[in-house]
């Protein structure tokens, strides 16, 4: 496993995380499928198991499309050299009391971006 690189200055790196539109969302589905796979294949289940293929990846991105076009699941995203580097969601309560709550899921950052501040210092 590689070690973690620690900015030498104390200073983490910035990295560009943005909200992903609808529209991003979509084009962003094979990115987020292949982040998906990686993590899978590190050991981190997500609610999948082994055999996990790309088709099935893609799907359970594709099937969240409808929640992200009415905000109901907020994703963001992190760009990266093969695709993302790391993602996270936000599913929206919908119960008129809840309005205030959304449980964070499938937080995910690809192994090879491990260690370097993207999830913050540790």
């Amino acid at each position: 496993m590689p070690r973690p690189v620690v900015p030498t200055s104390g200073v983490l790196p910035v990295h560009a995380i943005a909200r992903l539109s609808a529209a991003e969302f979509t084009a962003r589905t094979p990115d987020l499928a292949d982040l998906l796979l990686d993590a899978v294949a590190g050991g981190h289940s997500l609610g999948f198991v082994r055999p996990f293929g790309r088709g099935a990846a893609l799907d359970w991105w594709r099937a969240r499309t409808a929640a992200v076009a009415d905000g109901s699941l907020l994703v963001w995203a992190c760009p990266g050299p093969r695709g993302l580097d790391g993602t996270v969601g936000l599913a929206v309560e919908s119960k008129p009391n809840g309005r205030h709550r959304a449980e964070v899921v499938k937080l995910m950052v690809h192994r090879d971006a491990r260690g370097r501040g993207l999830a913050g210092p540790c």
